[in-house]
């Protein structure tokens, strides 16, 4: 037994400035999917992680930036590692296109949420990789066209001296 749907008996589900635009469309001729938690978890997500900021902004103007698509996530640091992973979660699951919203289980398998011991085995996998490419091939290419704006210019800065 899964879930399908809500039923709009009871009126809309959720709570204002959590609900997915999905509720409010006015082609959605069928009762919204449990999809739509997705939504309201990824703007509970960014919550916590932001240390209690709204994707949405403020109380009043949740529901009418949420129907615009209008969401900031400017108190996630561009270069912090953890914030980085965590944008691309946030941004997948605030997608104004239901079809895009990820499954529960791909939120769970994404790379947030990977153990350190994870991360580096991914890591390690992709540096045996890439060692078997051209310099010049398209795969090392593509991995190199932004690596000076990852590593500002030098990389020995970004190594941790841990």
């Amino acid at each position: 037994m899964g879930c399908h749907g809500f039923s709009r008996r009871s009126g809309v589900p959720g709570t204002e400035g959590w609900i997915a635009p999905e509720v409010f469309s006015e082609d959605c001729k069928k009762n919204p999917t449990c999809a739509v938690d997705i939504f309201s978890a990824g703007c509970v997500f960014y919550y916590v992680v932001s240390q209690g900021s709204h994707p949405y902004g403020k109380s009043l103007q949740r529901q009418a930036n949420i129907l615009l698509g209008s969401h900031n996530l400017d108190h996630l640091q561009t270069d912090k590692h953890g914030d980085i992973v965590a944008r691309d979660l946030i941004e997948q699951m605030l997608s104004m296109e239901p079809q895009k919203w990820p499954s529960a289980e791909s939120v769970l398998k994404h790379p947030f949420f990977w153990s350190l011991e994870k991360e580096l085995q991914f890591f390690q996998n992709v540096s045996d990789r890439i060692e078997k490419e051209l310099l010049d091939g398209p795969i090392v290419r593509q991995l190199e066209r932004g690596g000076r704006a990852v590593v500002k210019g030098d990389w020995r800065e970004c190594l941790c001296r841990q």
